[in-house]
């Protein structure tokens, strides 16, 4: 089972710190991958409100050339001057789809906002984790570790002196 490392306050901090810097990442990572999606979404049907339009234009240019006629005075045909049905509601359609397009590009703004809100606390959380990193393993080393070091090695040459043979005994006896 983990446990959390009781026995050093700086080995404490330092890995809290680690713990840190992971959170941030993975926090600042998901937000862009959500904001990434929300802006693919909200462009995908921006699109075809602007494909819609452009077909919609198409479908007007008669009635727009009628319309400059009368007003320019050259006679059109009556049946130009008024829109048909489904054109009306082709246009009813798009008015709403445009609203929802505009709700869309609110929305993005605000998510935009919400994204950059969530990057600025991730990049202080970052530096925050480093530095806090950065200080407890700088003391745990100096303060600690170093000591244990020196005893270790001291030891370890206590230990490693070359013991008494029988080869060195026979070249003693001659």
């Amino acid at each position: 089972m983990l446990q959390a490392p009781t026995d050093s306050l700086y080995k404490f901090l330092a890995i809290a710190g680690l713990l840190l810097i992971g959170l941030s990442a993975a926090l600042g990572f998901s937000h862009t991958s959500s904001y990434l999606s929300q802006t693919s979404a909200a462009g995908k049907a921006l699109n075809e409100i602007g494909a819609e339009l452009i077909f919609l234009k198409l479908e007007f240019a008669p009635y727009i050339r009628a319309a400059k006629n009368v007003q320019q005075g050259i006679p059109v045909d009556g049946e130009l001057l008024e829109l048909p049905g489904t054109i009306k509601s082709k246009v009813n359609e798009l008015q709403r789809k445009i609203a929802n397009g505009q709700v869309l590009v609110v929305d993005i703004g605000i998510a935009k906002r919400i994204w950059l809100g969530v990057l600025i606390v991730c990049g202080f959380l970052f530096l925050f984790g480093f530095a806090l990193s950065a200080i407890g393993f700088r003391l745990w080393y100096l303060r600690i570790q170093r000591y244990l070091d020196i005893d270790i090695k001291n030891q370890s040459e206590k230990n490693s002196r070359k013991p008494y043979s029988l080869n060195t005994r026979r070249r003693r006896a001659r």
